[in-house]
């Protein structure tokens, strides 16, 4: 149990910086996207692909914020797949945010299964086009991967990793970031 609490706390040393809350699921969203470690839905595609595994039957979802924060130009959607299989659960996506000036679409497919009883997997690849107005678009394959591993019924660790190659649209090294997710559940409280 040491050697855990010490590797939490160093992942959470990695996850210092803020990004922007564009990630879909309202039940994502009310728990600030704390959820990698329990994520079970249709958008664990986006969030966390090794959450896809969990799911048992076929899913299909829909998400839209017209106007975060009250700005519509911040709007976002999403629509996602799911189909369970005896061979892992595969899944296919689509998110549009922005608006007429700078928009970003992603087209993603994932994938999850499950390794042991209470270890699981997942990659998705993404499709991630940028598009500017009088400057056009350009577009990039990048992959995510994660895990999720539960210790037992009441604690669970996840991660995930977001743009996992590095990739990048143009030959800065930060436009698209490579974002480290951790987190730790615990039903006791």
């Amino acid at each position: 149990m040491k050697y855990v609490f010490v590797l939490f706390c160093l992942l959470l040393k990695f996850v210092g910086e803020s990004f922007a809350q564009e990630q879909p699921g309202a039940g994502q969203i009310a728990l600030a996207h704390s959820d990698v470690s329990s994520v079970n839905d249709v958008f664990s595609l986006f969030n966390n692909p090794a959450g896809l595994a969990q799911l048992k039957t076929r899913e299909i979802g829909f998400y839209y914020s017209p106007a975060p924060f009250g700005v519509k130009e911040l709007a976002n959607a999403f629509v996602a797949y799911c189909e369970p299989t005896q061979f892992g659960s595969f899944s296919a996506g689509y998110s549009n945010y922005g608006f007429e000036l700078y928009k970003e679409n992603k087209f993603a497919i994932g994938y999850g299964k499950k390794i042991a009883n209470n270890f699981l997997i997942g990659l998705s690849s993404v499709y991630h086009s940028i598009s500017i107005k009088n400057y056009g678009s350009k577009g990039v394959i990048v992959f995510n991967i994660g895990a999720i591993a539960k210790l037992n019924e009441q604690i669970g660790i996840g991660f995930a990793i977001n743009n996992v190659t590095r990739s990048s649209i143009t030959n800065e090294s930060n436009d698209i970031p490579t974002v480290f997710l951790a987190w730790c559940r615990s039903k006791i409280c």
